[in-house]
C-alpha cells in the first residue's frame, strides 16, 4: 500500500476518532475550500485532500527531517505540528531538542 493510499484510509476509514477534517488542515494533508468546514464539513464541498504532489513533498519533508539521526525527531514534529508542539514534546523527553532551541516570545 503506498502512501497515498494509507492518506485516503485515515480520512476515510478514521470515523469519528477526533480526526476530523479541521485537523486533516492543519496537519497539511488537506486544504479547507471555505470557512464552513468548521462546521458540518463535507468532502469536497467544503475541504478536500490536498494535490498528490503536495502530499509526497510532505512526506519528502517528513523522510529528509528524520535522516538526522539525532534530532531528526524534533524536525519532523515541528515540521507537522509547529516548532512549540515539537519543543514542548522534546522537553518531556520524548525526543532530543536541539540545544539553544527555545520558544519564540
Amino acid at each position: 500500500m503506498g502512501f497515498l493510499d494509507c492518506i485516503y484510509q485515515v480520512i476515510f476509514l478514521a470515523g469519528s476518532k477526533y480526526i476530523t477534517p479541521v485537523n486533516f488542515v492543519r496537519l497539511g494533508i488537506a486544504k479547507a475550500l471555505n470557512s464552513t468546514i468548521m462546521g458540518r464539513a463535507r468532502f469536497n464541498g467544503n475541504w478536500t485532500i490536498e494535490d498528490p504532489q503536495e502530499l509526497e513533498r510532505l512526506l519528502d519533508e517528513i523522510i529528509d527531517c528524520l535522516a538526522s539521526p539525532r534530532f531528526g525527531l524534533f524536525y519532523a514534529f515541528s515540521r507537522v505540528f509547529g516548532r512549540e508542539v515539537a519543543i514542548t514534546i522534546g522537553n518531556k523527553g520524548q525526543f532530543v531538542v536541539p540545544p539553544g532551541v527555545e520558544v519564540d516570545d
